[in-house]
């Protein structure tokens, strides 16, 4: 109600929801432009599944937009690793906009790297009867799409609403919902729903059971906080005032960059596997594909680790004790400065790792669910990842959209 309410009485708010709608039509249409000289879609094994749900890429497809966002991805992650520790990096960001339009430059440069690389891997597999200058100019093409979706994405910050990496990502789930859902109601159309078979009345339900689960998980994370007293000096009235601390600080990135972090060991085992019988590689490939318990626990640990880190980022409790402190605000029993910076970082630190644990759970809810054989794959698509990113960016564009609501 509050996004119809905001689409027909705002009229700038209309304009950045067309403009939205247009450039993720663009990113759809380029899945339609096929590399040169690939005639059919290429075999790559499931890392292309993946790839398509967390990363807006369909390589499988051998289209223009074959490797999607992943490359921007893997750039920025690296772009914030070296913020935290390169004191020049760290000076840029303290300059404000101009500081981040620099590192987003250099966040830019890293992702044609990042893409050639990828792309040229890619493209062994899509063309492996090809020469290195097939492989170099299919590098070349997919490397130009990779850059053309940082650029939509970029376009969609600026005129449209929400964050356009995100959408780009949405936008790639949604495109396979309707297939993965035809994938998991084609057997009982074919042999009828009957108990204690694959098509039981009991693996429907636990679908609907992990999909509802997850989703209402998902909401609740969302909209909890830890909400801090705050006493004005100027005569304000104690708990009229309060500092909201959002449990989930970091939304679905955590789990984005933990896909993303994982991904580059599983492709490198499963590379090696296929060279060498050497047990241990084998046994490596087989963790890395997301099998076993495992790759769970390294899984959920990665999650929790970029909850923290991303939350380290996005979030200064020294900028926000001072804003405090020159308005005249203050926490009951700490002093204003210091000591307050160290309650709310004691504070974030406590709920981060309680948001993160409860992400890492509705992460590996569908895998653990699925290991247990009761439900297939299109659970773990509907009630796993794919179904985290999509819930988590819709609420933070209903969340943008109240901001153009009349008062």
């Amino acid at each position: 109600m509050e996004f119809a309410a905001a689409f027909l009485k705002n009229r700038e708010f209309r304009n950045r929801i067309l403009v939205t709608a247009v450039l993720l039509s663009v990113f759809r249409v380029g899945y339609w432009l096929a590399l040169p000289g690939v005639s059919s879609a290429a075999t790559v094994g499931s890392f292309g599944d993946f790839l398509a749900t967390v990363a807006a890429s369909d390589v499988s497809a051998g289209s223009v937009f074959g490797l999607g966002i992943m490359p921007y991805i893997s750039a920025s992650i690296v772009a914030q690793l070296l913020t935290q520790v390169l004191p020049s990096l760290q000076l840029l960001q303290r300059e404000g906009e101009s500081g981040r339009r620099k590192i987003n430059e250099y966040v830019r440069y890293g992702t044609v790297l990042v893409s050639v690389g990828q792309s040229l891997f890619w493209s062994g597999l899509i063309v492996p009867e090809g020469g290195l200058g097939t492989r170099f100019a299919l590098a070349l093409v997919m490397t130009s799409g990779t850059m053309v979706l940082v650029w939509l994405g970029e376009q969609i910050d600026a005129f449209g609403v929400g964050s356009g990496v995100s959408l780009l990502i949405v936008a790639g789930i949604l495109a396979r919902a309707p297939s993965t859902l035809l994938s998991g109601v084609r057997p009982a159309l074919e042999e009828g729903i009957r108990i204690g078979t694959d098509t039981g009345v009991e693996r429907y339900a636990a679908i609907v059971i992990v999909f509802y689960a997850i989703l209402c998980g998902i909401v609740a994370i969302g909209d909890t906080s830890r909400r801090i007293p705050l006493i004005s000096a100027k005569g304000g009235r104690r708990g009229q005032q309060f500092l909201p601390l959002k449990l989930n600080q970091a939304g679905v990135m955590p789990v984005i960059f933990a896909s993303s972090v994982l991904m580059i060991p599983a492709l490198l085992f499963q590379y090696l596997g296929g060279m060498t019988d050497y047990g241990p590689v084998g046994w490596l490939a087989y963790v890395f594909s997301g099998s076993g318990a495992v790759y769970l626990v390294l899984y959920s640990l990665t999650i929790v680790f970029f909850s923290f880190f991303w939350t380290a980022v996005s979030f200064r409790p020294d900028e926000v004790a001072n804003s405090l402190k020159d308005a005249g605000v203050f926490v009951p029993g700490f002093r204003p400065g210091g000591r307050t910076e160290e309650h709310i970082e004691r504070v974030m630190g406590r709920i981060t790792f309680a948001g993160g644990v409860m992400l890492a759970l509705l992460a590996c809810l569908p895998m653990v669910v699925s290991r247990l054989g009761l439900v297939g794959s299109g659970a773990a698509f509907f009630g796993g990842t794919g179904l985290m990113i999509v819930v988590s960016v819709m609420l933070d564009v209903r969340q943008r959209a109240r901001a153009y609501l009349p008062e």
